[in-house]
């Protein structure tokens, strides 16, 4: 996840701006033109996507960078059970 101005990012609206989470839950950033004010406009609807890339910062180089992790199930070896076709044999 990226962070902007110390809060985590979680993706974007469909006007572009960013969603965050807070306790109540995930909510976009919002301008009230009458009130000359910002306020949380609430999502409750909407869900992260499970699938998407976490970032993290990398300091050497100055760059974001995709975190990728292992999938378990595919690194671990499986074990086949030899089957006999047709019975045993007979001599």
């Amino acid at each position: 996840m990226v962070k902007v101005f110390g809060k985590v990012v979680y993706g974007s609206w469909k006007d572009g701006s960013d969603i965050y989470k807070d306790s109540k839950g995930y909510f976009v950033m919002q301008w009230d033109a009458e009130k000359d004010a910002e306020y949380k406009k609430y999502l409750p609807s909407w869900k992260p996507a499970a699938n998407a890339p976490k970032m993290r910062f990398d300091t050497k180089k100055q760059k974001w960078r995709l975190v990728r992790t292992k999938n378990v199930a595919s690194t671990r070896k499986r074990k086949t059970a030899k089957k006999l076709k047709g019975g045993s044999k007979e001599q």
